[in-house]
């Protein structure tokens, strides 16, 4: 194999140092689902759950999303600095905000929107309330469990809060923690929504470029600079945090202003998806995402840029006329010419019939070219594109 290229290349690395470059951080935007119906305690909506009067199915985890489901370990989330929100063990003191701890209540004796967690007094001899869950189809039979707090008195099947049979939890977890758990940060939309975001972003990468905003901008007071102003329909001076580098979670860190930012927000009113989605793609057509630090204004041609949307419902109060992206999807793409020729073809799985829908948002900001730059950006099997774009993932909660 003497004096092969393949040969001839390893003599020459072997005889010369090996510098691998870093791949450049990509930026990340987190564009939240802040709608009032983000505080329900039911997924999916209202109507489904209550067909045919049947209030069971909202107390069913099948049926529920966001209901207690007896095979599921419910972990407290990870703070911003890696140690974990407190563990709650008691059922009868348990807040109903983990991450805004107010007053506590009492499970056992707990009753909201239709879903009461305590069973009937009346059959029982020592009036003894107890948090009750079912499983099982909503048209039923039902196969429903008692927990009590110290005494299950007559009712049948019951466990105790301390129990860790695996009767109504994991095995090895006490039922009692594993329900107070569940309820202090999972059992609303918005808290699931923290939960699941707070411990998905807490491995992230600390030199990656995180920016944020909500649909509705509930909570601006609690965003750091800079800030990239945008609005929709709902309000006219919503913010996006900027992309900086995410950190270590310290105090000052962007890592630290999500979590400050995240778990203190409140949802409240529409769900103006289209034109959040759109502002995102309107910040990453200014210079600052691209550049390589706030000291440095150099751009970087070769920068990822990401959008995650989370959202549980259909785009709402969100006009046509403040859009105007049209059937996007529908037609072929701009010709980019440069370093290469590409063009985006209208056909099937994309293309459709249809205009201004969130899905031509997203296709809108992904095929045009965002910055006068070259065209650097690392291309993929599932991203072809080259030039400086946005690509979207949306993320539906039930």
């Amino acid at each position: 194999l003497a004096g092969t290229p393949l040969v001839q290349a390893a003599v020459t690395l072997d005889q010369s140092p090996l510098i691998l470059q870093k791949p450049i951080p990509p930026n990340l935007v987190l564009m939240l689902d802040d709608s009032g119906s983000m505080a329900s305690n039911y997924m999916p909506d209202w109507d489904y759950l209550h067909n045919n009067n049947d209030n069971d199915a909202l107390i069913n985890s099948s049926n529920n999303g966001v209901y207690y489901d007896p095979t599921v370990t419910y972990n407290p989330p990870i703070m911003a600095d890696g140690t974990h929100y407190t563990s709650y063990t008691n059922i009868t003191s348990v807040p109903s905000d983990g991450f805004s701890v107010g007053s506590s209540i009492n499970l056992t004796n707990y009753s909201k929107d239709g879903i009461s967690y305590s069973a009937s007094t009346g059959n029982w001899s020592n009036k003894v309330r107890v948090f009750q869950y079912s499983t099982g189809p909503a048209a039923g039979p039902y196969s429903v469990h008692y927990v009590a707090s110290t005494n299950c008195g007559t009712f049948s099947p019951c466990v105790l809060a301390s129990d860790t049979s695996g009767a109504a939890a994991p095995a090895g977890i006490a039922v009692g923690t594993n329900i107070a758990n569940w309820f202090a940060y999972y059992h609303t939309r918005i808290l699931m929504a923290k939960s699941g975001l707070t411990l998905a972003f807490s491995g992230l990468d600390k030199n990656y470029r995180f920016g944020f905003a909500s649909i509705n901008g509930s909570n601006t007071v609690n965003m750091p600079s800079p800030q990239y102003p945008f609005s929709t329909s709902t309000k006219t001076d919503n913010k996006l945090a900027e992309v900086q580098s995410f950190g270590d979670g310290s105090s000052g860190t962007q890592k630290a202003n999500f979590w400050s930012w995240i778990t203190t927000i409140t949802p409240n009113n529409y769900t103006p998806l289209r034109s959040a989605l759109k502002a995102v793609g309107e910040y990453y057509k200014t210079a600052q995402p691209w550049q390589t630090s706030p000291s440095d204004t150099t751009e970087y041609t070769c920068r990822p840029a990401y959008t995650i949307l989370t959202t549980d419902g259909f785009w709402n109060k969100d006009a046509d006329s403040s859009i105007g992206v049209g059937n996007v999807d529908g037609s072929n793409g701009p010709e980019i010419t440069a370093p290469s020729n590409y063009q985006r073809i209208a056909q099937q799985p994309y293309s459709d019939t249809y205009s201004n829908t969130l899905a031509d948002v997203a296709m809108q900001y992904w095929q045009t070219d965002l910055r006068p730059a070259a065209n650097e950006v690392p291309a993929t099997p599932s991203d072809p594109a080259f030039w400086q774009h946005m690509t979207t993932f949306t993320m539906g909660l039930g």
